[in-house]
């Protein structure tokens, strides 16, 4: 920038290499743009790899060769994925189907208990929603197949992505290592190895707690005799993946099912809810977790919102472990950039 001829008359000169800069910025940035898709399918396929490599190692440790391993990680992958679409799906879809066929009555119970200010509105809502939907039900129909076709093949992709990782995730890391400097490398293996701890632990972690809330769900609502226990059930376990956010997504339809028995039986749902939220935070968190994943909760209700907002369901999944893996890069780089006593008093603090 300089001031040529007359008072205050200012020219920006921008060299070519300074405009070569802005424009590589801007196509790395619209590449990121078109590929971010299937990164987030990497990132999904990371975390699964992730916690499976385990058996891998154990088998290892015992002496068997690397390819059981693999062997054994593969299957037991191809269990879990054949035990939740095999058997659970089935039950599942037979649930869905009945709700769409009841749901006209689902709405009368419902709204008949509300208070009658409040049930006038839901239903003249739901009854003005239809008739304004009523033309665009094919399309709907449509939408959904194309989306339930496109959700099946990125699903088989994250499992096929997952397996490759597997197999090749270890000689990879070498090879990129390799790129940085020598004095860094030291550093990047040991903030590899403690984040891959944290990997496994929250996979691990969310997949016992996932498990134990559908379970607990499907338990209580069997016993209050509300319909569609098991379809809420599997709602509150994958919604359990979202900390805070995800009971209030869960309790929400429940208590609203609920409905249909009676006023009560939807208040007792609702404190039910909330004492299983109470107890998983307070009780279950920290004991299947442990020390491996401590996150305030203020940290986690941002982390969330905002990996929600930009990536959606996807982000908000895998940014915990994420953010949990800062103090490894605090600890390892910035410890000399940051005041004496900051990463001593993070730990404390955690």
């Amino acid at each position: 920038m300089e001031d040529r001829g007359k008072p205050g008359r200012v020219v920006i000169d921008i060299s070519w290499k300074s405009l070569f800069r802005i424009m590589l910025a801007a196509l790395l940035g619209y590449a990121v743009f078109l590929v971010w898709p299937l990164f987030k399918l990497v990132l999904l396929a990371i975390l699964i790899a992730a916690a499976l490599y385990p058996i891998v190692k154990w088998a290892c440790r015992r002496g068997w060769p690397r390819w059981l391993g693999l062997l054994l990680a593969s299957l037991t992958l191809l269990v879990i994925v054949v035990g939740c679409f095999g058997l659970i799906g089935p039950m599942v879809y037979q649930q869905a189907a009945a709700l769409s066929k009841n749901l006209p009555r689902f709405e009368e119970q419902i709204a008949s208990r509300l208070p009658q200010s409040v049930g006038g509105a839901f239903q003249s809502k739901i009854s003005e929603s239809a008739v304004s939907n009523s033309q665009q039900i094919l399309g709907s129909v449509l939408s959904v197949g194309v989306t339930t076709v496109h959700g099946i093949f990125d699903f088989l992709m994250i499992l096929v992505l997952a397996i490759y990782l597997m197999i090749d995730g270890e000689r990879t890391i070498h090879w990129l290592r390799v790129f940085f400097p020598l004095k860094e490398r030291a550093k990047i293996s040991k903030a590899l190895s403690e984040s891959y701890e944290l990997i496994v632990a929250y996979m691990v972690g969310q997949f016992i707690t996932s498990a134990l809330a559908a379970a607990y769900v499907f338990v209580l609502l069997t016993v209050l005799h509300v319909p569609l226990a098991l379809l809420l059930g599997i709602i509150a376990g994958i919604f359990d993946v979202l900390p805070i956010i995800g009971v209030i997504l869960s309790v929400l339809p429940a208590a609203l099912m609920a409905l249909t028995v009676s006023p009560g039986t939807s208040l007792l749902v609702i404190i039910l809810y909330s004492a299983y939220h109470l107890c998983e935070n307070y009780f279950i968190v920290p004991r299947v977790y442990g020390k491996k994943l401590k996150l305030s909760t203020l940290t986690v209700l941002l982390s969330i919102t905002i990996a929600g907002t930009l990536a959606g369901i996807t982000g908000a999944i895998v940014i915990l472990p994420i953010v949990a893996a800062y103090p490894v890069i605090e600890r390892l780089w910035l410890r000399t950039k940051l005041e004496p006593d900051t990463v001593q008093s993070h730990q404390t603090d955690t």
